[in-house]
């Protein structure tokens, strides 16, 4: 592939009354800009205002090389000899606190980063480590313009002078040539019509066997209502429709005006006032599941069955070997209502759209992937869910790949997008009432939905959730879940379950204060290293010293706990681990022959995957405390590479044996390997071993079967 280096920015902040804001940085603009050959010795803080750029050269844009661009800088020397540069400049800004969204339109080929006085701000295809002689992680397509749209409030933005920092990367020394173009938009929005109030819909969503009117009407006659009814965005949406006071609508799944033929009719409504924005939109969803069980492509702007947009695989129909066969197609109806329904609506094109597309562009991450989006929870009851405006991710780690044409969500509940949180029972009196964000999880490896030939007769929909319910039994802190079906856009798109994230406001909700104080570690999957999604790592990093030393003298060992070498507490002294959960947890680890975690054998046994360690900093009596994260390559009969099935030994491994490089690959299982030098831990882990293993504990067979078939019976 042909490598081009082309580098150009526009910045410009756009009032809607006007050019109240404004940002300039075109081509005229000069750069400092250093070569990465001549970069070897820079400070880390190149990129904040502390560091002054003296000696570097001086451009204007574009920086280029290769065979596309003409004007501004040549690299001419690039090639062969260095991967990188760094361009500094400064940029005025006026009334940020105004703006609402940034807006990136980017074409790039290969990497970057950018930062904003000295906070990064947004990169695509950068690397980990970001050093003079970095690569780019993968190309790009300089040919083809991606927009990402970042909150105002997330870029560190200042009134008056900013410093604007930015280092490209090449995928290669011998890269012919390199590309990157970038404009950066924002507009100050003008006043949105209140969100206190909704429109009135007559018909709540729900379940519907024939088609029927659907009235809206306005609160009061100071409102007007603007609708769709294709599950675009009637705030901004060139679709939307003028309801006036009040406004019927047929709602007929058949019917294709205006509207693709899903099998769920949408209609999204918001209210406006004279001079003012739309409000935000009350969105709701109306399933025939008659309609649902013959559901094929649509039509309008979905992508057809089984085409491919950017790689991935496209997978709509239902299929007609399980609605109609002898065996389920009576089942089916029966199926769909035993459980409750959750409906996602967002744009079309935030799903499927080749540049914008989250669906699309699963591999991407990040805030600038995230998009406004409807969540409706519909009980088959008819007693009431939950109605909220919210922002989708994807979720995962391996799934995000094309072939999988069924993946995971996140969703993130904000104030930018109407209610700040979700407050709801969303696991009855069994966890809190008040999410920040919530995961939709469906089965991948073994499913369906996993690459044909790789053992999908495995799944059983229940692992993930038993190994939670599990922790759950042990008395110990755990991530909740529930089962659901999933529509998207109208579209069923599968069974899911959801999850809570094992993170900082979790933490906070259910061991107390305040999302700053924790410190939660888990694991950078692309880069196959651990790292602080919360705080620090600075506690985690004192365990790991001590694991270097060791644990065989009963000091060292009884330190982790904050007490003397007799076992009794010290004065003052810190609880670094809680010892009792960190045995629980590879106690459940070992039975249920997990081999992607918290080591994973994918990794040949020397990486760490799939765990969450959660501490409160500043609490010297709790100390790190371990959660079952993503369960499914577990309790196997038979041989499933890398695993072995029923003689999987998760407790002494073997083949190959268990290493650890460093500290970027710290995880519990190797701190549980060198406690097991100490006696007193040893007898320990028998201790939690006879409790759980026997006399009804939870790892005894009967107990394991009832928690196990519980679950079981809600999906079957």
């Amino acid at each position: 592939m042909n490598k081009k280096f082309y580098f150009s920015i526009i910045l410009i902040f756009i009032s809607a009354f006007g050019a109240i804001a404004q940002i300039n940085v075109d081509s005229s603009t000069s750069f400092k800009y250093l070569k990465g050959k001549d970069a070897s010795s820079l400070p880390a803080n190149w990129m904040t205002s502390d560091y002054t750029p003296t000696g570097w050269s001086v451009g204007t844009m574009p920086f280029r090389y290769g065979l596309v661009g003409t004007g501004g800088t040549l690299l001419s020397d690039m090639q062969n000899s260095y991967s990188t540069i760094y361009l500094s400049s400064t940029f005025n800004a006026q009334n940020i606190a105004s703006l609402k969204d940034v807006v990136f339109s980017v074409a790039f080929d290969d990497g970057f980063v950018i930062w904003i006085n000295g906070e990064e701000a947004f990169s695509i295809n950068a690397p980990v480590d970001k050093t003079y002689n970095s690569f780019a992680t993968g190309s790009g397509e300089p040919g083809v313009t991606k927009t990402y749209q970042l909150p105002a409030h997330d870029i560190s933005l200042k009134e008056g002078e900013n410093l604007i920092a930015i280092q490209g990367f090449n995928t290669s020394l011998s890269s012919s040539d390199f590309y990157f173009d970038l404009k950066i938009n924002a507009a100050l929005p003008p006043p949105q019509t209140t969100d206190t109030v909704k429109v009135v819909f007559n018909k709540p969503n729900g379940f519907y066997t024939a088609p029927f009117d659907l009235q809206l009407d306005v609160p009061d006659p100071s409102y007007t209502i603007v609708y769709t009814i294709d599950g675009s965005n009637p705030q901004s949406s060139s679709t939307a429709l003028d309801g006036g006071l009040s406004k019927t609508i047929t709602i007929d799944p058949a019917s294709t005006t205006g509207r693709a033929k899903t099998p769920c009719y949408i209609v999204r409504a918001s209210l406006k006032k004279p001079g003012l924005a739309p409000s935000f939109p009350l969105t709701q969803t109306y399933i025939f599941l008659d309609q649902v069980m013959n559901q094929t492509s649509p039509g309008g702007n979905w992508p057809t069955q089984g085409s491919s947009v950017n790689g991935q695989t496209i997978d709509l129909d239902m299929d007609p070997d399980i609605t109609k066969s002898s065996t389920y197609a009576g089942q089916m109806q029966g199926a769909m209502t035993d459980i409750p329904s959750i409906s996602v609506v967002t744009e079309l094109g935030d799903l499927f759209d080749p540049t914008t597309g989250i669906y699309v562009n699963a591999d991407d991450h990040g805030e600038s992937w995230e998009r406004f989006s409807s969540v409706e929870l519909i009980n088959p009851s008819g007693t009431p869910g939950f109605n909220i405006n919210a922002g989708l991710r994807i979720r995962g780690g391996w799934s995000r790949h094309e072939n999988f044409p069924k993946h995971a969500f996140r969703l993130f509940f904000r104030e930018e997008y109407g209610a700040p949180k979700l407050t709801f029972p969303l696991f009855e009196t069994e966890g809190v009432n008040e999410f920040d964000k919530i995961d939709l999880r469906c089965e991948q490896n073994y499913s369906w939905a996993h690459p044909p030939g790789d053992n999908q007769a495995r799944n059983t929909a229940v692992r993930e959730v038993f190994s939670r319910d599990t922790q759950r039994d042990m008395g110990e802190p755990y991530t909740r879940s529930r089962y659901y079906h999933l529509y998207l856009n109208g579209m069923y798109w599968g069974l899911y379950q959801t999850q809570e994230r094992a993170e900082a406001r979790f933490a906070a909700s259910y061991f107390g204060g305040s999302s700053e104080d924790y410190d939660v570690v888990k694991v950078n999957a692309p880069a196959s290293s651990i790292e602080a999604t919360d705080g620090n790592m600075d506690s985690w990093q004192k365990i790991y010293n001590l694991c270097t030393k060791g644990f065989a003298n009963n000091a060292d060992y009884f330190a982790l706990e904050g007490k003397d070498q007799n076992g009794y507490p010290k004065k003052g002294g810190e609880i670094m681990v809680n010892i009792d959960n960190l045995i629980d947890y590879m106690q459940l680890i070992f039975y249920t022959g997990n081999f992607d975690a918290p080591v994973s054998a994918f990794g040949n046994n020397a990486s760490p995957n799939n765990f969450y360690a959660v501490d409160k900093r500043d609490d010297r009596s709790s100390g790190f405390r371990f959660f079952a994260h993503d369960s499914e390559h577990t309790m196997m009969i038979g041989n499933e590479g890398p695993g072995v099935g029923i003689q999987e030994n998760r407790v002494t491994i073997s083949y190959p044996p268990m290493t650890m490089s460093d500290f970027s690959k710290f995880h519990p299982q190797w701190l549980h390997y060198k406690l097991c030098a100490n006696k007193e831990y040893r007898q320990r882990f028998a201790d939690r071993a006879s409790k759980n293993f026997f006399n009804n504990g939870v790892f005894t067979p009967t107990v394991l079967h009832d928690r196990f078939a519980k679950r079981a019976a809600e999906i079957s």
